[in-house]
């Protein structure tokens, strides 16, 4: 680690760090279930549609719990890590 920080590098992380926690925390809290709501699942009872979005968000999670050890030690063995972030990035 670099003994003197560059502030302009800590402030572009500091940035990308907000912006990585306030896109999901409006996106997947605010607006998805809205959406999900009257779009994929209008007509169906609310409380089908409440279950249904959990478990897509349970199995989403498990999946990502699961494979991201995996992935990552992949993408560490080899030698293209961004090319490997960017087809991971591509297909999520």
């Amino acid at each position: 680690m670099p003994a003197k920080l560059n502030r302009r590098a800590v402030f572009g992380w500091v940035m990308y760090d907000w912006a990585n926690s306030a896109f999901p925390m409006t996106v997947l809290a605010a607006f998805f279930p809205i959406f999900f709501r009257q779009y994929w699942s209008s007509g169906i009872d609310t409380g089908f549609v409440t279950t249904k979005l959990g478990f897509a968000n349970a199995v989403a999670g498990v999946l990502i719990a699961v494979l991201s050890p995996f992935l990552g030690a992949f993408a560490d063995a080899g030698r293209n890590r961004k090319g490997f972030l960017v087809t991971l990035m591509v297909m999520g």
